[in-house]
């Protein structure tokens, strides 16, 4: 029951990263991320679990940014079109809202 659970909760979390993008709530690529980190009001930090993050520190760390590492490059990379994508800055609004709420509900199932 938990498998299931934990994979329906993943395939709605990957679901509104895919409504972010069409909402304009989702930038990918390290520079595309780190600029809007810096200029934005951008609060979620998400990070490809399989990358290399060589490039991570060039992104600003602020107090209110939250940070995921649950998907694959290939899972982040399928929201934008391309083969593989390490780094993508979610924004803020009701819908960045439930996106956070629902991961934050996949980590709870998943990692206590």
């Amino acid at each position: 029951f938990l498998e299931l659970l934990q994979k329906k909760i993943r395939q709605r979390c990957l679901s509104y990263l895919h409504l972010l993008k069409k909402s304009g709530y989702i930038v990918g690529g390290l520079e595309k991320t780190r600029q809007a980190i810096i200029k934005d009001n951008w609060k979620i930090l998400v990070l490809a679990n399989d990358s290399q993050k060589s490039d991570f520190h060039r992104i600003p760390k602020k107090n209110e940014l939250e940070i995921y590492e649950l998907f694959t490059g290939e899972e982040l990379g399928q929201v934008f079109s391309k083969e593989f994508l390490a780094y993508a800055a979610v924004g803020s609004g009701a819908l960045c809202d439930k996106f956070s709420h629902e991961i934050r509900s996949y980590q709870s199932i998943c990692f206590d």
